[in-house]
């Protein structure tokens, strides 16, 4: 195997994300590309992270290969690289190796954790609410939420969006103005009304760092009681958080 990419910024980025919730994961390396899914260490959020072979400056595979990375020390390495530095990916019996190419050629040789199957797949869901959502609109819901609680409503009311926080019997309503729900485009399956709560904590930290893609809109799924799916999605990347709900 051989995966060169040329350049480090988006992966590092990548990296960033997955070393926020992650403390391993399990990469597949596949003909169509990279692909990672875990759960987080709380248990209550599943990361899903495809990353096209097109992505890739080359990408050179004889076979399918699965490992297990320790996700702190490649990010460790990533994070010390600069923007316009390239990068080689390559295996060699248990050992990842990460060669880092700019002004100074860095080869790291790390051990793999093993090669156990992952048994944690990427969740599949009929969600019945979908819709564009503008990334700096969602961050400023977000933080004006925070200021009452910890808990965020999504709630749909005859095509309308809205948003509750709430916490220590205190709330703050933020309604989508006629203007933005022109153009972000709602889907749904049925007519209905519904509500689902989510944790304002893991909101704010998955807008806070995914904001380092580039990508500035994504596309919000939810249901009553379902898990929500935050997707970014750019023309060989697309990375989804599915956040379990809050139960009363």
């Amino acid at each position: 195997m051989i995966i060169k990419g040329n350049s480090c910024k988006t992966f590092k980025n990548i990296l960033e994300i997955l070393h926020e919730f992650l403390d391993e994961a399990v990469f597949l390396f596949s003909k169509e590309g990279l692909y990672i899914v875990d759960q987080d260490r709380s248990h209550v959020m599943v990361i899903a992270v495809a990353i096209r072979k097109d992505y890739f400056e080359e990408y050179s595979l004889e076979e399918d290969m699965k490992i297990v990375v320790p996700l702190k020390k490649v990010f460790e390495i990533f994070r010390k690289s600069k923007e316009n530095e390239k990068f080689i990916l390559n295996t060699d019996g248990d050992k990842l190796i990460i060669t880092i190419e700019g002004d100074v050629i860095r080869k790291n040789t790390l051990h793999l954790i093993g090669s156990e199957d992952n048994k944690v797949e990427e969740p599949s869901y009929d969600f019945s609410v979908s819709f564009l959502f503008p990334l700096e609109n969602l961050d400023e819901i977000i933080g004006n939420g925070l200021v009452f609680g910890d808990e965020l409503s999504f709630i749909f009311n005859d095509d309308q969006i809205l948003f509750k926080a709430s916490g220590n019997g205190e709330e703050g309503n933020f309604e989508i103005s006629n203007k933005l729900n022109e153009t972000i485009k709602i889907k749904t399956t049925r007519k209905m009304n519904l509500e689902s709560k989510y944790d304002l904590k893991y909101l704010e930290r998955i807008t806070k760092i995914s904001k380092n893609l580039g990508i500035d809109k994504c596309q919000l799924y939810f249901d009553e009681n379902f898990p929500m799916k935050i997707k970014f999605l750019d023309k060989n990347l697309s990375i989804s958080f599915y956040l379990g709900p809050r139960m009363d």
